[in-house]
């Protein structure tokens, strides 16, 4: 498994001093591209190819909070299929599991803008951590259609990635503003499916109950762009 320490600061902590859930996020997607990086595909190869690296959906687990310190993060990829790749992650600290995750990252072919086979090299250089799965499938989840309206909001330009689209936390940021203060995420599932991108006016819909909540992102055609489920402790 890739491993790199993070150092969790002031401004990771939210009012209980403890890490929120977006700084996790970050350092799970953070990580994803180091390991990336260290096995030699970095963004130049992958703009020299004509390839992006965007991920699919999240299935995460929050074990333990975390607070100020360092923290280390695990990652390896467990399975390349036609078009995709099975990422698995630990985030530890003070020696114990605190977030695991999956997640699917799929290979697109960013001049005829659509999905497209995972390169032999780039397969050929991630080492496969099957012997350090940690459980977690990432699941097929399917939309809920009995969401109600929650808020509009415009993308902004300091919401959008490397990649040139709605950054993948920033949906995750959205979402944790209805998580009532009082609770705590068990787990959450997330599913991208369409693009949002600067200026773009989205739509958040969603459906509680007792201690589960269900998000979707819809664009101004009504397309979903991506939906979310969360457990709360």
């Amino acid at each position: 498994m890739f491993e790199k320490e993070y150092d969790f600061g002031f401004s990771s902590l939210d009012k209980n001093y403890k890490v929120h859930v977006g700084a996790v996020m970050n350092v799970l997607q953070d990580v994803s591209f180091e390991h990336a990086e260290q096995v030699g595909i970095d963004y130049e190869r992958l703009e020299n190819d004509s390839l992006a690296l965007l991920l699919a959906g999240w299935r995460v687990q929050f074990h333990k909070r975390l607070h100020q310190g360092k923290a280390v993060a695990k990652t390896g990829i467990t399975e390349i299929r036609a078009c995709d790749a099975v990422r698995r992650y630990e985030l530890y600290q003070d020696g114990e599991s605190k977030a695991s995750a999956t997640a699917i990252w799929f290979t697109v072919d960013t001049k005829e803008r659509k999905v497209t086979r995972v390169p032999e090299d780039y397969a050929a250089a991630f080492e496969s951590v099957d012997q350090e799965n940690n459980g977690l499938p990432y699941e097929r989840i399917m939309p809920d259609k009995t969401a109600e309206f929650l808020e509009e909001f415009s993308v902004e330009p300091r919401d959008i990635d490397a990649n040139n689209h709605f950054n993948n936390v920033k949906y995750i940021e959205k979402i944790l503003n209805f998580v009532p203060r009082e609770r705590e995420i068990d787990e959450l599932r997330i599913k991208y499916r369409r693009e949002l991108g600067v200026n773009d006016v989205a739509y958040i819909f969603g459906k509680k109950d007792t201690d589960n909540l269900y998000f979707e992102f819809r664009n101004v055609d009504d397309e979903l762009c991506a939906f979310a489920y969360v457990d709360m402790k």
